[in-house]
């Protein structure tokens, strides 16, 4: 909880001093937050609740100096949800997740976005590069070709002689199918070889775990993003009983 506590009081910090204290001196007046974000899963209350806490560090007090404009909905209704909040006229979006921040980023580029839970930004588009990011975004990213290649050397050093690793990935998200060409090119780096387990819906994880199984996976990595987070309970479970690192 601290880090997601540190991330908002970085992340927001930065806008309470720019786009908030800009206007220090209107007494009594109450900024508006929106916090967009497609799922409501226990990840999404850790960030808010975070998000709360980073703010209060920063003087800012939900129902006093300012108030936040929730707005959760599946994909396709996130356009228009993004679409309300800019014409509530909020002073600054938080967008909780990919799907959430690419909302935010068509419905306005005038009002300030921060990211929270991102992929790469500026693969995503959301940023013109890490350097010189531009317009009106900010926040974390992921930079992810050397965490791909962290993970399967943690395996290594786990398993003495490993050989082939299990990926299990959402293809649906944004954001992975690139993650997952990361950890394909680090694993020929590294001299492994690669199971691809594609999981778009639940019902596909009793495919992919028998497959895992019948080509005598010796280890599993899982691409994180909110489907996997959400099903992190079946898929540790399945390591569990089998054994698989």
């Amino acid at each position: 909880m601290r880090r997601s506590i540190a991330i908002f009081t970085l992340t927001l910090g930065i806008f309470a001093v720019t786009s908030f204290a800009a206007n220090a001196q209107q007494s009594g007046k109450v900024y508006r937050l929106g916090f967009i974000s497609s799922s409501v899963t226990s990840e999404s209350h850790a960030f808010l609740k975070g998000l709360r806490q980073g703010l209060s560090e920063l003087g800012y007090e939900e129902g006093k100096n300012i108030e936040i404009e929730y707005r959760f909905g599946a994909k396709k209704e996130l356009p228009r949800l993004a679409e309300e909040l800019v014409k509530s006229q909020v002073d600054l979006i938080v967008g909780g997740g990919s799907q959430g921040i690419k909302a935010a980023k068509k419905a306005t580029q005038t009002i300030p976005i921060v990211m929270t839970n991102s992929g790469n930004a500026q693969r995503s588009g959301f940023v013109a590069s890490l350097a010189q990011p531009g317009g009106n975004i900010t926040g974390m990213t992921q930079i992810s070709p050397e965490l791909a290649a962290k993970r399967l050397q943690l395996l290594q050093e786990t398993i003495p002689g490993l050989s082939k690793v299990a990926v299990l990935w959402h293809p649906l998200h944004p954001n992975t199918p690139n993650t997952f060409k990361e950890t394909q090119e680090a694993s020929e780096k590294l001299g492994l070889q690669l199971l691809s387990l594609e999981v778009e819906m639940p019902k596909d994880f009793d495919a992919a775990f028998t497959t895992a199984l019948k080509k005598r996976a010796e280890g599993l990595v899982v691409l994180r993003d909110p489907f996997m987070v959400r099903h992190r309970a079946l898929i540790a479970k399945f390591t569990m009983e089998h054994q698989l690192p």
